[in-house]
């Protein structure tokens, strides 16, 4: 017996058998159900600010769907069947302007959104919200001006230097901060993962270490404009890669690179006189937490140039993994615990790492990772309460503390300003000061 034929334009929707007898109800095209807006987080925001949409059958997942705002396409960072964190795009015409989510072809209702111009708010001249809970590395600028950030959640966001979002794309959890090349290239780490996105925010290349255990230094951009990271343990570990992701060189480290529980250390790099490469590089890592931390130099050939421990560098509160910086003349300088003199700041020897001086104020209950301006005075803070200034022969320049709560200090590049976040007190609203 055969079975009944729908037309064209319609589906069966119905089959059932009954005493041997087959039947076929057909109905409309099938169509999914219209996902259904319930709110907006506001009535008003001003481009690249972030929306959160509630309401019902949006899915499980984007996929294709998508949201606009005021007739434009806004990125995505969260996407479930009930709620959707999106960014008013820059695109997006001023003025009142409908949200709609579409999904499979088929609408939602609108929602209007009054969409507003980005604006300075007293001396603060832009904000942007990551959809994340925090952001725990620095970003990066690049030649354009473009800032590249990660946040916790593997977002990467890149902005153009009035805080306009230009892209998102998902990093799949980061492994340390970005770093910019001279052409505009944004690289990061994902675990054993390298990537490198174009100034579009489109894809050039990936490079995995299959035998690694992830990133724990870098990728950072050298002079050359080659791009190094430093793998833990077992794999290539420190890898130099071209600008286009090919493989120049590797070292597995003497002692083999590891770092216990931290990601996040940059790779500074410094042409030594004499040194017979056109610039070294340096990275801090350290060995299980307990013992001590080990600097590490290597030419920019691939070659170990030396390997030195430094003492403790892991603090809960000022520094989880130790950070090299460099001088003018290229004096290696790091902050870390010793047996010996307690927390201090060491200057090591570029070719060698010999020590030279050390600096041990009191008290010192943990210290940041310094900052280096041209005048080669270092700035560092101590004990979550003071920062110092220290000259280049390790003499203290000048001191502040007080009473506040004061961390990581970072100098302007001519050297006439630092810049050190804190609090008043703990529970206390936060506060940038210069110095």
């Amino acid at each position: 017996m055969s079975l009944p034929v729908c037309p064209r334009r319609n589906r069966p929707i119905l089959f059932f058998a009954l005493a041997g007898l087959a039947f076929v109800l057909c109905g409309a095209a099938w169509r999914p159900a219209a996902p259904a807006l319930g709110s907006l987080s506001a009535t008003t925001l001003a481009r690249s600010a972030r929306l959160l949409i509630d309401g019902t059958g949006f899915g499980d997942a984007q996929g294709a769907s998508r949201v606009e705002i005021a007739g434009a396409p806004a990125f995505v960072t969260r996407w479930s069947d009930t709620h959707i964190a999106a960014y008013v795009p820059e695109a997006a015409p001023l003025g009142p302007g409908a949200v709609v989510v579409t999904i499979a072809g088929v609408r939602s209702n609108e929602l209007t959104l009054q969409v507003i111009a980005r604006a300075p708010a007293g001396r603060v001249q832009w904000r942007f919200q990551a959809d994340s809970d925090s952001i725990a590395e620095r970003p990066a600028v690049g030649p354009d001006g473009t800032i590249a950030v990660i946040d916790n959640s593997g977002f990467l966001y890149a902005l153009t230097p009035d805080g306009g979002l230009k892209w998102i794309r998902r990093a799949l959890g980061a492994s340390g901060p970005p770093a910019i090349g001279p052409d505009g290239s944004i690289f990061v780490a994902s675990g054993n993962l390298i990537a490198a996105f174009a100034p579009d925010g489109s894809l050039r290349w990936q490079f995995t270490d299959p035998d690694s255990q992830g990133v724990i230094a870098g990728p950072s951009v050298a002079p050359d404009g080659s791009v190094y990271a430093v793998g833990d343990l077992f794999g290539l570990g420190a890898v130099a890669l071209s600008p286009t992701g090919v493989l120049l060189w590797n070292h597995p480290g003497d002692p083999l690179f590891t770092e216990y529980g931290q990601i996040g250390s940059e790779i500074v790099f410094s042409p030594p006189p004499g040194a017979g490469s056109p610039f070294q590089l340096y990275f801090g890592l350290d060995e299980y937490g307990v013992s001590a931390s080990t600097v590490f130099a290597l030419g920019g050939d691939g070659r170990q140039m030396w390997a030195r421990q430094a003492g403790i560098s892991n603090d809960a509160f000022m520094q989880q993994q130790q950070q090299v910086a460099v001088g003018p003349t290229g004096t290696i300088y790091v902050t870390s615990l010793s047996s010996s003199s307690g927390w201090g700041l060491r200057a090591l020897e570029p070719l060698t790492g010999a020590f030279l001086w050390g600096y041990n104020p009191w008290p010192a209950n943990g210290m940041s990772p310094p900052d280096i301006g041209v005048n080669g005075v270092v700035d560092l803070a101590r004990s979550l309460a003071y920062l110092d200034a220290v000259n280049p022969d390790g003499k203290v320049k000048w001191t502040v503390g007080d009473g506040s709560i004061i961390d990581q200090p970072i100098v302007n590049k001519a050297g006439t300003l630092v810049a050190a976040g804190g609090r008043a007190n703990f529970g206390e609203p936060g506060f940038v000061r210069a110095y």
